[in-house]
């Protein structure tokens, strides 16, 4: 994986945020798998970091869901980037927040 694959840093107010960067697999170099790296990466992070951002490099939008549903509930979200096919492929998963979010 090049570069860190994680970054823990302080927000404007104060509040650490750690940010995962990913690489999917699908039509991309050959590479560790991005699953296990995600587990393996969350479980070294200190569980005082709350929110936890995920920038999921993926070509296809499957790969990315896949990606949001192993990581729901452990992390705040997932952000699938390198999508060159402009359509909705957005979507919430019911656990997306470690926490309970302060709107509710």
């Amino acid at each position: 994986m090049p570069g860190q694959g994680l970054i823990v840093t302080k927000a404007r107010n104060g509040v650490e945020v750690a940010i995962v960067n990913l690489q999917g697999r699908a039509h991309l170099p050959a590479i560790d798998c991005p699953f296990r790296k995600a587990d393996a990466i969350l479980q070294g992070l200190d569980p005082n970091v709350k929110v936890r951002l995920v920038d999921f490099h993926a070509e296809l939008t499957s790969e990315k869901m896949a990606m949001g549903w192993h990581l729901n509930g452990r992390v705040s979200a997932v952000l699938g980037t390198h999508t060159t096919c402009r359509r909705p492929t957005s979507g919430f998963f019911r656990k997306a927040l470690p926490t309970k979010p302060t709107w509710e």
